[in-house]
Parts: C-alpha cells; structure tokens; sequence
C-alpha cells in the first residue's frame, strides 16, 4: 500500500465525518433535534399570526406582546416530545432595583405558549406533513406592568430555556429585555 493510497482514504474517511456532522447539525449550528427561533417582537398587536408593528424595546406602554416564530423539523418535534420539552413557554421576568441592577429579579408569569400544547400537536403534525418542517408563531400578552426593566424568556415545559444564536455565534437562552414605561396603554 503506497503513501497516496493511504492518504486517499484518510481524506475520504475525513470528508464522510465532515458530512455526517453537516447531517447531524446542520449548518446553522444548532442540533437537528433543537426547536430554532427565527423571529421575534414586541407589539402591540398580532393580528394573522403576524405582529402587527414591531415596538422598540426602549420605551413601551402597557399592554405588552411578546411574538415568537420557531421552526423545526419532524425530528424535532418527535426528540421534544419524547424528553417531555412541550410545550413551550414565556417565561416574564421583572428585574428589581435600578435598570443597572439586572442580577434582582422575580419571575411573575410562566405563559404556556399554543406551541406543542394539547390539540397544537395535531396541527403541527399537519404542518410537518405538508412541509416537511413547522414554522410556528406564538406569543403572549401582559396587561398591567409596572414600569421598569422586563424581560421574557423562552423555555421548554421543564423550565430550561431555549437556546438562540447570538450575533457571537455563541448559543445563550433566549431571552429578550424591554423597559416598560408608566403609560397607561397605547
């Protein structure tokens, strides 16, 4: 056996693992079996599943949306049923304190999201048999907020947050800030 020849198929092994690992993770960089959020926003309305507007987090007047669109493969939604990850949910935090002061806070509401809850299943299965994949919207409302620093978190049904791509590249859980003025509505 020739030095080329071994070397022919230590390449050859190299670019099947390279290929096995693009099928595994797929480009993006997150686990075939992990639910991507693609999209989210604050409103004022979500009207045909879409937000109607999108409020700059700096300022906002209650009452406050929070709109996510998440997309995933069959594979997916069968890993997260099996580790009972559904369905998933907004998790709102309120810091305490002054806005620098974020290390306080409280959670006040853990909203159960339509995704992969009860009759949701049914209906994502649909999806995912005409698609191939599911793009899913949900979102949540809060009515009275106290003015200050918000946050919501995206989580599975055990509580472990929801993985998103930081402009780093880095995986963090998915957790988006708003401050909420003292407006009375919109």
């Amino acid at each position: 056996m020739g030095g080329n020849e071994l070397g022919r198929r230590e390449i050859c092994i190299v670019s099947v693992l390279a290929a096995a690992c693009i099928l595994c993770f797929g480009t993006s960089g997150y686990a075939r079996d992990d639910i991507e959020i693609v999209d989210v926003a604050w409103t004022s309305a979500v009207i045909d599943r879409e937000p109607v507007d999108r409020i700059a987090a700096t300022s906002v007047a209650p009452p406050v949306i929070f709109w996510t669109r998440a997309k995933g493969t069959a594979r997916t939604l069968e890993s997260l049923k099996a580790r009972g990850k559904l369905p998933l949910h907004h998790r709102w935090i309120r810091y305490l304190g002054a806005q620098a002061e974020i290390s306080r806070s409280v959670i006040t509401d853990d909203i159960v999201a339509a995704i992969g809850n009860g009759g949701q299943l049914d209906a994502l299965q649909i999806e995912l048999d005409q698609r191939g994949y599911f793009d899913w919207r949900l979102w949540s409302e809060k009515r009275n907020l106290p003015p200050g620093s918000w946050a919501v978190r995206v989580v599975y049904a055990d509580g472990e947050p929801v993985l998103c791509r930081q402009s780093s590249s880095a995986l963090v859980a998915c957790e988006f800030r708003v401050l909420v003025s003292r407006g009375a509505g919109r």
